[in-house]
């Protein structure tokens, strides 16, 4: 099974709007609704998770937005397309802001154009640093302009491999880059290249926490195999 087919895929359906909000019959006003509506299971068929889960859009060089927190779910309509997806986009936006974005308006460019900023560039989702020779633009677009970005301590960067962009599998600590040698080893071999002793490389290392600080990014090269990751702090 390749990256990024691992989810279910549907075409574009929409979930009943009288569905999605009225199911549990909630007032709006309460804290800690959209957890609660969104966890509820039918006793005869899949979570309404699930069913909204599958209707999202694949993305090649993020396979899950919602495993790596870059989606989260939601009750409320897209502020562009309108329409309750289900879960909103919760990374960064380098353009004009709003308060919810759902993940078709980011797969189909409509995101990228509907929110250019001041300079008239198309918004994007994460930064163009770095950016291999190799790399074709129409790579770069697709990751900047059609791709959720992720949340890091400072700017975030895509990594790329093989020519193409990697494909983002979410915040990672120790245990998870003990796990990959090969993205460890990547990470040694940069903190080196900053003139770390060996043994502050390999404090730094053992330091790694998805949820604190420092914190690795876990990418998966599509075509060799090899795995990748960078790291930053606050």
């Amino acid at each position: 099974m390749r990256i990024g087919e691992h989810l279910p895929w549907v075409h574009v359906q929409q979930i009943s709007t009288h569905w999605l909000l009225h199911r549990g019959r909630r007032p709006r006003r309460l804290r800690g609704l959209e957890d609660r509506l969104l966890a509820q299971r039918s006793p005869d068929g899949p979570g309404l998770t699930e069913l909204i889960r599958v209707t999202q859009p694949r993305f090649r060089y993020h396979p899950d937005p919602v495993a790596t927190g870059s989606a989260v779910p939601t009750v409320e309509a897209c502020d562009l397309c309108g329409v309750p997806r289900g879960w909103r986009y919760a990374g960064p936006i380098y353009g004009r802001q709003i308060d919810v974005l759902c993940l078709h308006c980011i797969a189909s460019s409509e995101a990228a154009q509907a929110l250019t900023g001041a300079a008239d560039w198309p918004c994007m989702f994460t930064d163009t640093t770095d950016v291999p020779q190799d790399v074709p633009f129409a790579v770069v677009e697709e990751i900047t302009q059609r791709t959720p970005g992720f949340d890091s301590w400072q700017q975030p960067s895509w990594l790329y491999h093989c020519g193409d962009g990697a494909a983002f599998l979410g915040a990672a600590g120790h245990e998870d880059l003990r796990a990959h040698p090969d993205a460890l080893e990547m990470i040694r071999d940069d903190l080196h290249r900053l003139g770390w002793p060996a043994d502050q490389a390999d404090a730094m290392l053992r330091r790694m926490d998805r949820s604190g600080e420092p914190t690795a990014y876990l990418f998966l090269c599509l075509h060799c195999g090899v795995h990748l990751a960078s790291w930053d702090i606050g």
